[in-house]
């Protein structure tokens, strides 16, 4: 077992409760059955010492013999809204100003750029706000509701226009690097499914599809990474452009823009070969789903 402190020892007036906190790294042998806890987590400890350690018959000072602990139980500390003012300070020479003859003499601080321009969104905000859209599924009209408990007064179309653009204007790096390292890989996995989307750039009716195009990796060659590509066509341009300078496998289903690039090798989908194996629903159709699986 092994302790780390991570805050010092403090007592009550009277020394009979003393509070330590500290992190504890075990191995895992046998999941008890009321452990809800994650390993690593950390935890604080009440310790409760009797009020007198004088012993009752002799008068003498008594010495700890053992410990137990009572019982466990979860600590939860919510988070809190805080309002961050960046407040610039001027200062001037008075020995300057006083000089007809000399140009007088400023200097100002400077507070850092906002996340987004001309916006109240600060860093923790965003995050938080994206977590809970793609991690959590929380819809953002009612995540309105929740930033106003916390006390923000937003709405969802701020927080729609946050999202862009904390995606438009942070994330292009990092989507970048991880096209770079995907795109360097051997096997790719690629698929495309269709969406109806409002406004659309290209003039054509709401009801017409537009596709988002996934790129994943494949266990064997690392941690996966998996990338989309957002485009109002199904067209082979999209796929060329993104596979630029990609070497290898790239398993996808049957589409016909899946085909013919250069250094590419192209494998279907177990799973699209299987599935005519089963409608076949005879003798012959179970032994070809049996070779797939």
């Amino acid at each position: 077992m092994t302790i780390r402190l991570l805050t010092n020892l403090s007592t009550q007036k009277n020394k009979a409760t003393a509070t330590i906190t500290y992190t504890v790294n075990r191995k895992l042998h046998k999941k008890k059955r009321n452990d809800s806890f994650h390993d690593g987590i950390e935890i604080e400890e009440i310790h409760h010492h009797p009020t007198d350690t004088q012993c009752d018959c002799c008068l003498g000072p008594m010495t700890e013999a053992g410990i137990t602990i009572a019982r466990e139980e979860a600590k939860f500390i919510p988070a809190k809204m805080m309002r961050i003012q960046h407040i610039e300070h001027t200062y001037g020479c008075k020995r300057c100003k006083m000089d007809a003859t000399q140009k007088a003499q400023m200097k100002r601080g400077k507070a850092p750029q906002a996340t987004i321009q001309r916006s109240i969104a600060g860093p923790t905000v965003l995050a938080k706000l994206i977590y809970d859209k793609f991690i959590q599924y929380l819809p953002l009209y009612r995540q309105v509701k929740e930033w106003e408990r916390y006390g923000l007064l937003t709405n969802d179309k701020n927080l729609s226009n946050w999202v862009i653009r904390a995606a438009e204007d942070w994330l292009p790096p990092v989507y970048e690097q991880l096209k770079q390292t995907l795109t360097a890989k051997s096997v790719l996995h690629v698929d495309e499914t269709h969406a109806q989307i409002i406004k659309r750039s290209d003039g054509k009716s709401d009801q017409s599809n537009a596709y988002n195009w996934v790129f994943r990796s494949v266990p064997s060659q690392g941690p996966i990474i998996v990338l989309f590509r957002s485009a109002l066509s199904r067209s082979r341009s999209v796929l060329e452009d993104f596979t630029a300078g990609f070497q290898g496998t790239v398993i996808c289903d049957g589409y016909s823009a899946y085909g013919n690039l250069p250094d590419v090798t192209f494998a279907n989908f177990w799973a699209h070969v299987r599935r005519y194996w089963l409608k076949a629903d005879s003798k012959n159709g179970q032994i070809g789903v049996d070779y797939c699986d």
